[in-house]
């Protein structure tokens, strides 16, 4: 069994015979996944290669039942105009999964997880990773749930990076300071960066 993971857009540039290629990797190995994440770029815009492709692939996910496995993934608004628009579809992918945005409580476990994987050393945190500032950083990044392109586990991912950049920064001042900062503690300033300049009177 193999797995074979791409894109509509890859797809719609590299047109039948890159599917074709992939189908038959997956047949000589007694079938498998076919995953096409945002599969609504096959149709988007004046992408004729792109239709092309979707036609090939209707006949072949006929033709293949019970070998290969399709799944076509994407952002939901994007993915229901691109069902609403191939009715072909809607019969010959007969299961549809819904993946709700992670919760602020989730994005808090996640974010912890990632801390305690990241440092070597258990990581300390102003005012716990339980409290106020834990908090403020992930319900800053629950805003944007629900908006289109919005993917909270790689936003998480990009929230943390930049944490971590913050620390390094201040850590590095600190040093340049003559001080001898905690390299596993993490402050208000690294979570959420710092307050705001006072206004000028």
């Amino acid at each position: 069994m193999s797995f074979i993971e791409t894109t509509g857009s890859h797809l719609a540039h590299g047109g039948v015979n890159e599917v074709k290629k992939h189908l038959e990797i997956l047949k000589a190995s007694q079938g498998g996944v076919y995953f096409i994440d945002e599969a609504y770029q096959l149709t988007e815009g004046h992408n004729f290669g792109g239709k092309t492709v979707l036609d090939y692939l209707l006949t072949e996910i006929e033709n293949l039942v019970g070998k290969i496995v399709f799944v076509f993934a994407g952002y939901r608004k994007q993915m229901e105009k691109f069902f609403e628009h191939n009715p072909g579809l809607q019969s010959r992918l007969p299961y549809t999964l819904r993946f709700e945005d992670y919760t602020d409580a989730e994005l808090l476990q996640m974010l912890q997880y990632q801390m305690q994987k990241f440092y070597p050393s258990p990581i300390k945190i102003e005012d716990g990773q339980n409290g106020l500032y834990m908090n403020i950083a992930v319900q800053r990044l629950g805003r944007g749930r629900g908006r289109d392109g919005f993917g909270n586990a790689r936003a998480l991912e990009n929230m943390f990076a930049r944490i971590r950049g913050r620390q390094a920064d201040r850590l590095s001042k600190e040093r340049k300071d003559g001080l001898s900062p905690d390299d596993n503690l993490i402050t208000k300033e690294d979570l959420i960066g710092p307050d705001p300049s006072p206004g000028y009177s």
